[in-house]
């Protein structure tokens, strides 16, 4: 703590060092505050140097013990140029460590912005403002990428924790500990984020040295997820009071399944929100800069084009799907692209941009949009035959799952029942499934490890199927597990039909943003050109009053507007693609709008 006092003073000191010589040079305090970011830089280079020298200089035998984790899906470390420091058991030292730079950072944040703030007063260059407001983020870059891996691990590990729940509910019934339905996942990877969690939990046990369930309990109290947190801690604390952790499991499973469907219910409430203030920002934002230019008959700022096109709508569509993907709970189909596909889209891009321009056959928006077409046709075309294929699948999964519940009625084991299935009426994408399934599992193969030679892209289908697999293994379930997968599987249908449904009027609207910019655009333009030719009133005879518009200067105002309603008609596409599927693969909504901006342009404008 002395140590960290100390810091804090020094780093106020040349904080307040740094707004002083704000009154006598901006530049003095520019170079001043890059010099306190670079004393931070080597503080903390000193400190890991004589950390890591003093390591070195205990030589003990010890047995080196390697486990390799997977890495996180997510590299911002790599991005970011940032190592995450390596957690220590002594708890004391971390909460010192974090202690220190929760008390340093706001100082040097503090810092940035006094001074970019006292420079912009002296110099009034708003160019200097937005240079230096980069900076102002760099120290707190540390805070930013500890919060954001926090919440994706957060929410990764919640949105699987029902199906995980749902697995460790099936093998209790079996007799095996929630110890073993976890070691059972650390071997499979059809949970990535719990089979991190499960890896970390026998790191955990392996250091420690204790038993694997005083492992999970330590393992839950730093998780930053308090559901599943809780929901180990509460596991722990039935098993040593000796109560029936079968009734939690299924209780629990049955909680999580409900909090799902209100996670269902929220992403539809916020969507409705969100897609008032996307109309608002795509549609009208363009039409009333648009018309306004051509109304008043001002100047073409062709800054102020080239930064909403090139800069500000891309920012708009990379936070709108970030906050999409962020509250929307994850997608049951899996898709990606395959090389080929992605291959063939560029080319056709690539290929059309050179052809037409060469050619000199379409203006320059018509070309942009002519060739985004192209490179969207067979992402679209891969997509929904993978939708169409999967999604017949799923939702054949209710009444297969009810169909096995009632065989495990009658005492059937779920093979014996499978090939009865596969003589029963279902739809042709799941008939073929159940014969495909059977064919693999005649080679020796299991459930899951058949699902995964028939390349199924639907992540509900090889949970379902994994979790089946490990109740034959194990030779428990219960009817009610069946009917509990199968009540979730169907009530995950309706509200992604809800979803669907919620934001019908919100897609055509989308669709309809070109046209509707189109149309009101060709209308100012044609009153505008007729205003030029004919006076629109006079006074008395003698003063006429006419408002005219430069022909250069309308050519100018339609082509940035056309280049407007282009970039409108793509960012509509993708975040539609986003909210509706939960992929920005989904291009049919994108293909939707680039046709209906060029029959719009080649129609009005």
């Amino acid at each position: 703590m002395v140590v960290m006092n100390r810091m804090v003073k020094c780093f106020i000191t040349l904080s307040i060092t740094t707004l002083i010589m704000t009154l006598v040079m901006p530049s003095i305090s520019l170079i001043a505050s890059l010099s306190l970011l670079l004393a931070g830089i080597i503080m903390t280079l000193r400190s890991k140097r004589r950390k890591a020298k003093s390591h070195g200089d205990i030589k003990l035998k010890q047995l080196n013990i390697v486990i390799i984790l997977p890495k996180h899906s997510l590299k911002i470390k790599e991005l970011l140029g940032i190592d995450k420091p390596t957690k220590s058991l002594n708890e004391l030292e971390r909460h010192t460590r974090l202690a220190v730079r929760k008390a340093v950072m706001p100082c040097i944040a503090s810092s940035f912005v006094a001074s970019s703030i006292i420079m912009l007063l002296l110099t009034n260059d708003l160019i200097s403002l937005f240079a230096l407001t980069p900076s102002m983020i760099i120290p707190l870059i540390p805070t930013i990428h500890r919060k954001i891996v926090e919440s994706i691990k957060r929410q990764g590990v919640e949105n699987e924790l029902p199906f995980f729940s749902l697995l460790a509910s099936a093998l209790a019934h079996a007799g095996l500990s929630l110890a073993r339905a976890f070691n059972i996942v650390a071997e499979a990877r059809i949970f990535s984020a719990i089979h991190l969690e499960a890896l970390l939990m026998k790191k955990e046990a392996l250091f420690i040295g204790g038993d694997p369930i005083t492992a999970m309990a330590n393992y839950a109290q730093r998780h930053p997820s308090k559901i599943f947190s809780s929901w180990i801690l509460g596991y722990t604390s039935i098993l040593r009071s000796g109560g029936d952790v079968i009734k939690y499991l299924e209780e629990k499973t049955k909680d999580l399944f409900a909090m799902l469907k209100d996670r269902w219910n929220s992403f539809v409430n916020h969507v409705n929100i969100m897609g008032e203030a996307i109309l608002a920002l795509f549609l009208l934002a363009p039409l009333m800069l648009s018309m306004t230019t051509l109304v008043f008959a001002t100047e073409v700022n062709e800054v102020i084009y080239d930064l909403l096109i090139f800069g500000v709508i891309p920012l708009l569509v990379f936070a709108i799907t970030w906050s999409i993907h962020v509250m929307r709970p994850q997608e049951s189909l899996e898709y990606k692209p395959s090389p080929r596909i992605i291959v063939l889209s560029i080319g056709l891009f690539a290929s059309s941009l050179s052809i037409l321009q060469f050619s000199s056959l379409l203006a320059l928006e018509e070309l942009i949009i002519v060739s985004v077409i192209l490179f969207a046709l067979p992402l679209t075309i891969s997509y929904e035959a993978n939708k169409i294929k999967n999604y017949g699948i799923e939702k054949e999964l209710t009444s297969f799952l009810r169909y096995l519940g009632e065989n495990k009625k009658l005492g059937i084991p779920i093979l014996t029942a499978l090939e009865r299935a596969s003589k029963e009426q279902y739809n042709k994408p799941f008939t073929l499934f159940i014969k495909g399934l059977l064919g693999k599992m005649k080679l020796g193969l299991s459930l899951y490890q058949s699902a995964l030679a028939l390349k199924i892209k639907s992540r509900i289908c090889k949970i379902v199927l994994f979790i089946l697999d490990n109740l034959i293994a194990s030779g428990g379930g219960s009817p009610a597990t069946f009917e509990v997968m199968a009540s979730f599987v169907d009530e995950y249908h309706k509200q992604r039909s809800k979803v669907k449904k919620s934001l019908h009027l919100y897609s055509i609207l989308g669709y309809a943003t070109p046209l509707i910019l189109a149309i009101c655009l060709s209308l100012t333009t044609s009153f505008m050109i007729v205003s030029g030719v004919e006076p629109i009133g006079t006074i008395e005879g003698s003063l006429s009053f006419s408002f005219t518009l430069p022909q250069p200067h309308l050519d100018y105002v339609l082509f940035y507007s056309k280049l407007m309603i282009i970039a409108s008609s793509i960012a509509m596409g993708v975040i539609l693609g986003k909210a509706i599927d939960g992929s920005i693969f989904s291009m049919k909504h994108l293909l939707i709008c680039a046709v209906v901006a060029l029959i719009s342009l080649n129609l009005l404008l």
